[in-house]
């Protein structure tokens, strides 16, 4: 079965011989991500998958290709540059992305990509008249999945500081503000 990543796009081959579909050439659209790949081989070598696991295992989907996947999962960027770190959020046939940097030449700014009719992401629906609606509940979705990282986030490796950085309500001056804080307390 072929499970596409919507979240990426990235096409992911999974083969059970044991399952009554195998080699049947079935695709599934469902929402998945690669953060489901751990519950995946946990389910495989036959151990629940633990309980503060974000994932699920993609084995359902091999059975019923149309039932499962995630409603609305999120996709974050970490790696520097920072100019290039952003988190966003994909859900229903929409991507929202927001881009936190600020300097002399660049303000931070919002995508809104319809995914089903835009495949490549080459119009940017934040910036068009009559968009207000899936705008708002995107900015919504984004807002619940970050609020989600702050409390259940790896509180180790540096990520922590992204949660403040992809706060789309805070100004840069509050988020440099907020930073400073929190390596003096490490200190």
């Amino acid at each position: 079965m072929c499970i596409r990543d919507r979240s990426t796009r990235v096409p992911l081959i999974i083969y059970d011989p044991r399952c009554e579909n195998a080699g049947k050439k079935i695709r599934c659209k469902q929402l998945t991500g690669n953060i489901d790949f751990a519950a995946t081989i946990l389910e495989l070598a036959g151990k629940d998958p633990l309980e503060e696991m974000d994932g699920q295992s993609l084995l359902p989907l091999l059975v019923e290709p149309e039932k499962g996947g995630h409603d609305t999962l999120a996709l974050m960027n970490t790696f520097p540059p920072a100019p290039t770190t952003c988190m966003s959020i994909v859900s229903g046939p929409y991507k929202y992305t927001y881009w936190w940097f600020e300097n002399k030449e660049m303000k931070p700014t919002e995508e809104l990509f319809d995914l089903a009719k835009d495949p490549l992401e080459l119009t940017n629906l934040a910036t068009m008249a009559g968009q207000d609606e899936p705008l708002k509940e995107m900015r919504k979705k984004y807002d619940k999945q970050l609020s989600h990282w702050k409390e259940e986030g790896v509180k180790r490796n540096g990520y922590q500081k992204y949660i403040t950085l992809f706060d789309r309500h805070l100004p840069l001056a509050e988020k440099v503000k907020l930073q400073k804080v929190k390596k003096k307390k490490r200190k």
